[in-house]
Parts: structure tokens; C-alpha cells; sequence
């Protein structure tokens, strides 16, 4: 049985509160409020605000007055927020309200113009983001070196990298990412920023970001697991039946000269044949540009006398199979006014070389 409520003035019992409250108004002819504060009212700073101190207004005898005057107090009390807070992390850390939440953002990302508003303001909160830590570290010098320290933290960087990954896991995630990684990165504006950016920042200076990823990259390069890796994914990579056919027709087509821009060392056959033609003539040229005209790519020469106009190359069989292609090459070369000789996987001597010299020299003579 529940227990009866009694009438502070009259003594009479009543089952429901709302019945006193009849009882009070109607019969006594008294506010409800000036009741409670008579008969129920504890604290004197009960009917004040918890942080103006200004009046609050009466809801009932059951809940008495409220703790707030306004919205604004109750959000900025910091007791209030904690409690909220653990609310929120209690009723979101459950499996059924995580799997609802997750469905709700997939069919949400699937429209467009849902999707374009929440990229429009996450642009806006970013600008707004860097204004004010442009302000803060105007304002406090030590400000970059607290988030350098608060990053550090592995708690943070556990928790972080446990919800992508979980995220990443779902394909219908991953792919709405993706597409939306390259069609903001496939916009004109953002690839013309992007290559402004990588040309200032990657211009050779002292203390650059050029400078910094070689020094890390030969101190990873130390790391024999890292090199084997490395080594290995190239391999692959290389022995892939596209990436061969690919290159060979780069090399025939006469984007050679392009490439060995790139390459720091030739071949080790053809530096060792350029060592032994530099002692008979000095004035030899290795990867020798010979321009074809307008329109057309330059050939890469192995090694070139200009001198004399003689071309000597050496032809690895695995890279020379198309046997047409280089006909076609070396009648172009020939028709600018150079002689070729050839050597095929097979580095010749010196007297080998002064023999075959000669012999081109007498002709032409």
C-alpha cells in the first residue's frame, strides 16, 4: 500500500499529489508555490539559479523549482556536462544503438546533395579550424609543441586507429570514401593547389621536406627486413608482364633519353663497354641525346663520338626481341648521317673494339 499524503494545514490524507494541489488552491486559497515554501522548501538557495543566482520558475510540489533559469547556465554547468556525457557514452557504446546510427549514415552518404552539404561544411569547419590556430599560435609560442605532446599520447592514437580500422572493414564505407577522395581530388582547382604546393615545398633548400624524406629513407634503407621487403615488392612489380611490355615500347619509341634522366647509372655492360671506347677516344658521350626533328622524341645513344658520327650500343637479348623495331631505329640513325656498331650480350675487348673502329674508318675514308 502506498503511503497516504497529509494536509500540512487542515491534516486531511490524499492518495495523489494532484489532489492536494486541488485541495490547496481551492479550499485554503493558496499558491502552490507559496505552499511548498512554507512546508517543503529546505535550502534557502532552492528557487535560485545554480550559477546567476537569479529566480527560477515553480513546476510543481512533486519537482519543486528548477536548477537553471535559462538553457545557457544549464549547458555551461560543468557538473551537468559530465553527467550528460556519460549518458551519451553509455547509450551509444551499446550494439544495437551503434549498428542503427551506422545504418542511418550509410543512407544518409547515398544522396547527393546530402553528401555535397556535409563536404561543404566540413570544408567550413577546416578554414575555421586554421583561423583560430593561427590565432592561438600567435597568441601562446608553445602552442604546436602541446599538440606535438598530446598526439604522442598512445591511448589516443589506440583508440583512433581501432574505430578507422573497424570502419574500414565495411566495403560499402570504403567505397563511398574512395569516390569521394577522387572526385574532390579530379576537381581543377584542387589539382592546381596540389601541384602549387608540391612544387614550393619540394624545391631543393637546406632543412626542406626533400632533404628530410632522403635522410629517412637511408636511414630506413639501413634496415636489412626493410631493404628485403622492398627488394622483393620491386621484383614483383617488375616481373609483372605489363609493366615489361610497357617499358619496352617507352625504350623503342624513343622516350629513352626521358628515362635515363631518371636513372642515375646505366647498365653495368654498357658503363663497362663506355670505360674501354673513353681510353681510345676520349671525346665519347654515354646516353647521347639525338634529336629526330619536330614531332618527334629523341633517341638515347649508348655511347656517341660526335667527333666522328659512330654510335656503339650494347643490346641485351631480353630487351631487343622485336628485331624489326630496332632495324627501323637504326636505318633512322643512319639516315641523320651516323654509323652503328652493335654488340649483342656480349662486352668486346679493346683490340675487338680498335678493329671494328678501323674498319669503319677505311670505309669511310
Amino acid at each position: 500500500m502506498k503511503e497516504k499524503l497529509k494536509c500540512k494545514i487542515c491534516g486531511l490524507l490524499f492518495e495523489k499529489i494532484r489532489s492536494i494541489s486541488n485541495h490547496v488552491c481551492k479550499k485554503h486559497k493558496i499558491i502552490l508555490r507559496d505552499y511548498y515554501d512554507k512546508f517543503f522548501k529546505v535550502n534557502k538557495n532552492e528557487g535560485l539559479c545554480k550559477i546567476c543566482r537569479k529566480p527560477t520558475t515553480f513546476y510543481s510540489l512533486r519537482f519543486g523549482y528548477a536548477t537553471y533559469c535559462c538553457p545557457k547556465c544549464g549547458y555551461s554547468d560543468e557538473e551537468a556536462k559530465k553527467e550528460r556525457n556519460s549518458l551519451i557514452k553509455i547509450s551509444h557504446n551499446k550494439p544495437e544503438s551503434i549498428e542503427k546510427n551506422r545504418n542511418i549514415t550509410l543512407n544518409l552518404w547515398k544522396n547527393e546533395k546530402f553528401r555535397q552539404n556535409a563536404m561543404d561544411k566540413n570544408v567550413e569547419a577546416k578554414k575555421k579550424m586554421v583561423k583560430t590556430k593561427k590565432n592561438k599560435m600567435k597568441e601562446d609560442d608553445h602552442y604546436l609543441d602541446n599538440i606535438r605532446e598530446s598526439n604522442k599520447n598512445p591511448e589516443k592514437r589506440l583508440k583512433s586507429s581501432k574505430s578507422m580500422k573497424k570502419r574500414w572493414k565495411d566495403l560499402e564505407y570504403r567505397s563511398l570514401v574512395i569516390k569521394n577522395i577522387k572526385l574532390a581530388l579530379n576537381k581543377p582547382e584542387v589539382r592546381e593547389n596540389r601541384c602549387n604546393k608540391i612544387k614550393e615545398g619540394w624545391a631543393p633548400r637546406p632543412g626542406g621536406p626533400r632533404e628530410k624524406t632522403s635522410l629517412r629513407m637511408k636511414k630506413k634503407w639501413k634496415d636489412e627486413k626493410y631493404r628485403k621487403e622492398m627488394i622483393e615488392i620491386l621484383k614483383e612489380y617488375n616481373n609483372r608482364p605489363e609493366v615489361k611490355e610497357r617499358m619496352s615500347e617507352q625504350l623503342k619509341n624513343g622516350q629513352a633519353v626521358q628515362m635515363n634522366k631518371h636513372i642515375k647509372n646505366p647498365s653495368r655492360p654498357q658503363k663497362l663497354l663506355f670505360d674501354i671506347v673513353k681510353t681510345i677516344f676520349s671525346t665519347a658521350i654515354i646516353n647521347y641525346p639525338l634529336a629526330r626533328g619536330l614531332g618527334e622524341s629523341d633517341y638515347s645513344l649508348d655511347i656517341a663520338i660526335p667527333q666522328i658520327k659512330l654510335v656503339i650500343e650494347y643490346d641485351g637479348s631480353y630487351w631487343h626481341k622485336d628485331k624489326k623495331r630496332d632495324n627501323q631505329r637504326q636505318t633512322d640513325i643512319e639516315n641523320l648521317g651516323w654509323e652503328v656498331i652493335r654488340y649483342i650480350d656480349v662486352v668486346p675487348t679493346k683490340d675487338q673494339i680498335i678493329k671494328d673502329m678501323n674498319k669503319f674508318l677505311f670505309l669511310n675514308n
